[in-house]
Formats: C-alpha cells, structure tokens, sequence
C-alpha cells in the first residue's frame, strides 16, 4: 500500500508552485515520482520506469531538477537522467527550481540561492531576516531587520523597496502591496499600476479576485473592474481561465465572461489542470471533465490528488489502489 508521503508531496507542491512566467505547473514535469517497496522512483509518461526506485524521498521535477533524499537528511539534485547535480552535504535544500535556481540554507544560518548545475549563484546578507522561499518573475522578496521589505534580482541585487503596507510575491507580473482598506500592484520594476479598494488576491489567468467587504469581483491588470456582481456565495480565484463557484452548497465553473462553463451540480471540484477538473458528484466517483462536460474515465476514481493532472498524468485512487492515469483515462501504472 502506497504510503502518506507521495501524496502530500503532490498537495504541497501544487499549492506553492510559481512560473517566472505564470501560475503554473513545471514544464519538465515528464517524469512522475512512484514508490516501489520502501524506496522512490520515477516514471516516464507510459509509465515505464525511467529512474530507478532508489531514493528514501522524492519531489516532482522543476525545470529539469528533483530534490530527493537518499537517506533522512542527505538530499540531492537530480536530473532527468537521474545523475547526480549538487549533494547537500553542508547545508539544507529547500523547495524547488524556479527561475533557475533553488534555495540552498547553510548549516551556519546563511541562504543562498543555486543554479541548475549546482554553482552558488549569491547568498543573502545578514541584514535579511526573512526571504520567501522560491523566485517568481526573476524576483525575490525578502525582509531586512528593521521591518523594510524589498524585492531582489537573481543575482541578489535590491530592484526596489517597500516602506508601506505588506507585499506579497509576484504572479502574472505584479504583486500586490497590501494596505489597512486598500490593496496595490506594482511591475517588476516597483512602479505603482493602480489601485483597488478592499482585499486583493494575486493575478491568475489575467484577473485578481477583490473582497470589498461583502462584495466580491474582479480587476484586470489595467485596474479596470469585471465580473462584479457574481450570484454566488463563493468564487474561488481563476485557473487556465475558469474559476470555481459556488452556491447553495453545489460547485461549477464560468469563464472570464461570467459564463458557466460547467453547471452548478458537484459536491467536490479541483481547479483546472492541464485542461481538466476534478469533480465529484454526491454519491458517485470522483471523474475528470473538460469545459465540454465530457468525461475522460469511466474507473472508479475514490480519490484525486492535486492538482489532478500535471501536464500527462494524476495521481489517483481506484478503490483501494493507488496508481497514475492518463488523459484517454488508462491506467499506465498501479502502485503494488
């Protein structure tokens, strides 16, 4: 029986994932990690096993590296080829590629950020209390000591500051600065775009939810308002262009247009991966849907894990097996 590892690495991983160019899941994510008997592998799109199942603990590819252990504590990266491409043998690796480099945490307290070949490519000052943990749009943010919030290159170098309010990572090439009544983007460059009051989420598929009080709508990455009089109790933030709504206890989906896309009928539903949903009816297994409404399996999916699919692939239950799927809904590997 597969263990509880594998699984919430899937969760984790989706929930904190972000391109230098969008919200997205890795490019080179062909290879998909298995467990065979105590140890970790991975496998191919067929389901043929590429890497040998050698590691103590695995975690997906990002921009053709993996982060595994092969013993508590003695981690690695890997390439696709499963070579060897920096040991962690003085310190602590964290996350996962972005941007081309990965957060590498000294034994000593220091971070510093590594490249695709395992070279150092800079290390944070000691004026730095806080630095988030991955890059997105070629930028860093970071706090230093006296509570003054800046946004770093990758090659370290200070682009611009925040002296007000509470930034938050860049997403589709803004961040947002967070104010007491009112929420702010700025570009790469720190340059103010606009406005909006309330509380503002991050950009995803071109547009960022605002909650303004009991209002929920919205904006554009001109600032202008859409979507803003929406007749559902929840809507969730977009993904591949759909977001989930909600209303009276059931689930769908509408497009950038307000439309629905897929009707209001599901207990449970994922956000679109890979051009597919999740959605579970009440009473009935879970099954993956295009916008189309057309089911691509018929197996007795008990469980998905998130995101569902990454690009080829997801990860799911049938019955009481663990195994990947593929998008014609086939079975390619069943965890023994």
């Amino acid at each position: 029986m597969i263990t509880y590892k594998i699984r919430i690495v899937f969760i984790l991983f989706w929930l904190v994932i972000e391109s230098c160019q969008q919200v997205t899941l890795p490019e080179s994510a062909s290879l998909y990690p298995v467990q065979v008997g105590n140890r970790y592998g991975y496998i191919d799109e067929q389901g043929a096993l590429r890497i040998p199942a050698q590691f103590f603990s695995v975690m997906p590819f990002s921009e053709g590296r993996a982060l595994v252990e092969y013993e508590p504590g003695k981690k690695l990266l890997i390439d696709q080829e499963g070579r060897i491409v920096f040991q962690d043998t003085s310190g602590y690796l964290r996350g996962y590629f972005q941007c081309g480099l990965i957060r590498f945490d000294t034994k000593s307290g220091q971070s510093c950020f590594i490249d695709t070949l395992g070279h150092i490519r800079f290390c944070l000052s000691d004026s730095i209390e806080y630095a988030h943990t991955t890059f997105s749009n070629e930028r860093l943010l970071v706090r230093y000591q006296d509570r003054r919030f800046a946004y770093l290159d990758t090659n370290g170098q200070v682009v611009f500051e925040i002296k007000r309010g509470f930034p938050a990572p860049f997403s589709e090439g803004l961040a947002r600065i967070q104010f007491s009544q009112r929420t702010c983007y700025v570009d790469v460059q720190g340059r103010r775009q606009f406005c909006v009051p309330g509380m503002g989420d991050d950009f995803h598929s071109g547009l960022a939810l605002v909650k303004q009080q009991e209002r929920l709508y919205f904006v554009d990455k001109k600032g202008q308002s859409r979507l803003q009089k929406l007749p559902y109790d929840a809507v969730s933030p977009f993904s591949e262009g759909y977001a989930r709504v909600d209303k009276q206890g059931r689930a769908g989906f509408i497009n950038a247009n307000g439309e629905e896309v897929l009707p209001l009928i599901y207990d449970q539903a994922l956000p679109f991966s890979s051009g597919l949903a999740a959605v579970r009816q009440h009473g009935k297994p879970w099954q993956f849907v295009r916008v189309a409404r057309a089911s691509i399996t018929n197996l007795p999916l008990t469980q998905v894990t998130l995101p569902g699919f990454q690009q080829a692939l997801a990860y799911v239950q049938l019955d009481s097996v663990w195994g990947y799927i593929n998008q014609k809904g086939e079975l390619v590997w069943q965890q023994q």
